[in-house]
């Protein structure tokens, strides 16, 4: 997966785009919309490790990312489109969902085309819903299939379920028209991930397009401030897994696991409470096959 940014094409509009009509398609039967509201927040989840938690918390900012802002293409600090094949690659065609101001989208022909996105995000240990949508195309893939992918944190995709590479059909052309579409989620280790969207398989070519228009990071957890703070002190590695730390008096800490990241508290697993009140904790576990990678230690 390359870094950088190749693509230095001169992006001219496409005059078919402004004479085909915008008609809007049916949404996927399959596709998970884009809520209005945000997801209750009050814990902070941990992909591969471990994270403490404690009360006092604020919402993350969600971030969304164009391909072009307002007249202009994207810089590819923020969207960085590259290897989408010969011609232009400028639509007039873009989402009405997203309310960034800009009057056109990038598109890809080639199979080669990959779309980098990286927001800047609000907190650099965060867990992010990835949402997609583009406009009314007519020329776009049936069939599209693309890859999602990080070079900064860790992916699961729309059902929670961990996965290196997440595939999408998000970006067919019945799916997120004018609307939001769940791709996946981000537990992001820099508030500047890059997101590589890259075509997998499917039809693609002058009249089949891989539409590149609007990415939303939405927060789900939560920016923890803890007064006083609950921190993990150690971590040992072995056999067995072995946990300790420190955080407020009076409070039993437990630890608690999941095979999901995306399922509620009440669904975890405890593994074990301290209940000593004098603001320490020590746990010690052997993870059978059915652990999670997806730990939490919690006050109470």
């Amino acid at each position: 997966m390359k870094s950088d940014c190749p693509f230095t094409e001169t992006l001219n509009r496409d005059s078919r785009d402004a004479l085909e009509p915008q008609t809007l398609n049916t949404m996927n039967s399959e596709s998970s919309i884009k809520p209005h509201s945000h997801s209750p927040a009050g814990r902070l989840f941990a992909v591969l490790a471990i994270l403490t938690l404690s009360a006092a918390a604020v919402l993350a900012e969600d971030v969304c990312v164009t391909s072009y802002v307002s007249t202009g293409m994207n810089t590819c600090d923020h969207s960085c489109p590259y290897n989408l094949g010969t011609g232009d690659h400028s639509s007039l065609y873009h989402s009405i969902a997203c309310t960034n101001s800009r009057n056109s989208s990038v598109y890809g022909t080639a199979t080669t085309a990959t779309w980098k996105v990286t927001p800047t995000l609000a907190t650099s240990n965060g867990i992010y819903k990835i949402f997609i949508t583009k406009g009314r195309a007519t020329d776009c893939s049936p069939d599209i299939i693309v890859s999602v992918a990080t070079t900064d944190g860790a992916l699961s995709d729309a059902s929670g379920a961990p996965l290196t590479t997440v595939p999408t059909t998000a970006f067919q052309a019945t799916n997120s028209v004018d609307s939001w579409t769940l791709v996946g989620y981000l537990a992001s280790n820099t508030n500047h991930p890059a997101v590589f969207f890259t075509y997998a398989s499917g039809t693609l070519g002058a009249n089949a397009r891989f539409y590149m228009d609007a990415v939303e990071f939405e927060s789900v957890d939560a920016i923890i401030k803890p007064a006083p703070p609950t921190r993990i002190s150690q971590i040992l590695y072995g056999n067995s897994l072995s946990i300790a730390g420190t955080g407020p008096t009076n409070h039993p800490f437990a630890l608690v696991s999941s095979t999901n990241l995306t399922s509620a508290l009440t669904n975890w697993t405890a593994e074990q409470t301290n209940t000593d009140g004098i603001g320490t904790f020590s746990f010690t576990l052997d993870p059978g096959p059915a652990s999670a990678r997806f730990f939490q230690v919690i006050t109470q």
